[in-house]
C-alpha cells in the first residue's frame, strides 16, 4: 500500500468523497513538482503558466522548511483564541509545529482549496500525526460555497484566521 493509499484511510470515515475525488484526481506534474530542499526534506515547486504571466514559486523554504514552519507557528499563535482557521496545506510542516502550541482546549480548522496540492501532500509527506489529531478539523474542497458554509459553523467562536501565504499564490 502506497503512502497516498495509507493516509487516505485516515481520512475516508470523516470524508469520503474527498476520498474517491482524491483517488481519481491527476496531478499536472507540469505544475506540481517535489524537489528536495537543502535540509533534505520536500518542498513543492508550482508554475502555473496561466496565472500572472506565469507564477512560480516554492510553497515551503528551499532550505530549511521546518525553521520556516516554526517561525510562522509561532508568530500565529495566541494562547486566547479557541479556533484557529488555517488557510493553506501546503506539505503540512507549518501545520505539525502550529499543532505542537496548541493547548487541549483550541482547536485547529485546516482549509485548502487546492485539491492538486493535498494530493502532492499526502502522496509526499508522512502526515499521520495531522490527519488523525484529534482537534483538527479539515475542510478540503474546491467549491468556494462549500467551504464558506463549513466556515461558517465556527464563526461564532474566537477564532483567528491565518493565512499561508503561499496558498494565495
Amino acid at each position: 500500500m502506497s503512502l497516498f493509499e495509507q493516509q487516505l484511510a485516515y481520512i475516508q470515515s470523516e470524508q469520503p468523497f474527498l476520498v474517491h475525488t482524491l483517488k481519481n484526481l491527476a496531478v499536472s506534474p507540469e505544475l506540481y513538482q517535489t524537489k528536495a530542499t537543502k535540509s533534505g526534506l520536500k518542498t513543492v515547486f508550482m508554475s502555473d503558466p496561466s496565472i500572472n504571466k506565469g507564477t512560480q514559486f516554492y510553497i515551503h523554504s528551499q532550505y530549511d522548511p521546518i525553521k520556516e514552519a516554526k517561525q510562522f507557528a509561532q508568530t500565529q499563535y495566541t494562547a486566547e483564541t479557541a479556533v484557529f482557521i488555517l488557510y493553506g496545506f501546503g506539505l503540512g510542516y507549518h501545520i505539525k509545529e502550529f499543532l505542537a502550541r496548541l493547548n487541549e482546549q483550541q482547536q485547529l480548522v485546516i482549509v485548502e482549496m487546492n485539491l492538486q496540492l493535498f494530493k502532492v501532500a499526502l502522496s509526499e509527506c508522512e502526515l499521520h500525526f495531522v490527519l488523525t489529531h484529534p482537534r483538527v478539523t479539515f475542510i478540503i474542497s474546491d467549491d468556494e460555497k462549500e467551504v464558506a458554509r463549513a466556515i461558517k459553523d465556527y464563526i461564532h467562536e474566537t477564532i483567528k484566521l491565518i493565512i499561508y501565504t503561499p496558498a494565495m499564490k
